[in-house]
């Protein structure tokens, strides 16, 4: 026969410890699904994010994606070049406030000229 006498029921401390987790899993993912994290995720982008560079240094950049275009043999490598130089759009500081105005954001195209790239005709 089982004693009678016991007061209550103990909880091992493995127990307690696994409900504590599956509680803050539950809040995490609660808060990432209701975009609690979203200011987290800003913060982070901001900080770790592309930053803007002046105006000068990206036209050093352009010049130098210029320069290496006429060295490149391969047709897919001379493709990743002109995309570079002429979609892919820059933020820089143009006027050196300190943040990027509207306006700001720029392709090498507009920043430099290049003899050897010719932006109205991808390269085959």
């Amino acid at each position: 026969m089982l004693p009678r006498n016991k007061r209550g029921i103990e909880l091992s401390m493995n127990v307690v410890i696994i409900a504590i987790l599956a509680i803050l899993v539950l809040i995490f993912v609660s808060l990432f699904f209701t975009g609690g994290f979203t200011g987290i995720a800003n913060k982070i982008k901001e900080i770790f994010g592309a930053q803007p560079i002046d105006e000068g240094t990206l036209r050093i950049r352009c010049d130098g994606l210029c320069s290496n275009y006429d060295l490149i043999n391969s047709v897919s490598a001379k493709r990743d070049v002109w995309n570079q130089f002429c979609n892919e759009v820059r933020e820089a500081y143009i006027n050196n406030n300190g943040k990027i105005d509207t306006g700001e954001s720029r392709t090498c195209e507009e920043i430099t000229n290049c003899a050897s790239i010719n932006c109205a005709a991808e390269p085959s």
